[in-house]
């Protein structure tokens, strides 16, 4: 094997088990990531420097193909934004917890689901198969040309942004469980 060869399977092995990068999340073992692991991840992650800005402009659709716009998936009330695909371990480990905090919620809480529907790994099909199959039902949106991920700077999935009268408050980029994420909501009231 030539040595470029070596380099590249020893780089694409890094790459796999760093996790799932650029639309991945980073894998983890508990609800509770180490210190060292939350530090690596957030040195890195972009979507964390949108804390204290303004909610970007980008558009999406909606199941039945509607085009919406960023500031109509924000409401009067509190918004929980989470971008979110089927395929990625963390997201599967996350969204029940997400479901359950959307039914306790979902009368004061906003929450809005943004699918990072690429065409092929993750389709709009696949997507809502996988909503119905675990019975979620907080609103979903899908991201099918990207604009979501670039203008929120989606490094990783899930990551979650809470939105107060447009504004980002929060940008949480790693698997929470149901009392961190309930403390945040509740400080968002």
């Amino acid at each position: 094997m030539k040595k470029w060869e070596q380099l590249v399977l020893v780089g694409g092995a890094v790459l796999i088990s760093y996790g799932c990068v650029a639309q991945d999340a980073t894998p983890a073992t508990s609800t509770e990531p180490s210190q060292e692991q939350a530090n690596k991840v957030e040195s890195a992650n972009t979507a964390l420097a949108l804390k204290g800005q303004e909610l970007p402009n980008f558009t999406v659709q909606t199941a039945d193909g509607m085009t919406k716009v960023s500031t109509d998936l924000v409401s009067d009330r509190p918004t929980v934004l989470i971008a979110w695909a089927s395929w990625c371990p963390d997201c599967q480990q996350q969204l029940p917890i997400v479901e359950e905090l959307y039914q306790q919620y979902k009368d004061k809480i906003h929450f809005v689901g943004i699918n990072m529907t690429d065409g092929s790994r993750e389709t709009k099909d696949k997507a809502m198969k996988y909503l119905s199959e675990n019975s979620y039902t907080f609103p979903v949106v899908f991201d099918t040309e990207s604009k979501a991920l670039d203008a929120l700077q989606v490094d990783t999935i899930p990551t979650m942004y809470f939105v107060r009268n447009h504004m980002i408050e929060k940008v949480v980029i790693t698997v929470e469980n149901k009392e961190n994420l309930a403390k945040w909501l509740n400080e968002m009231l």
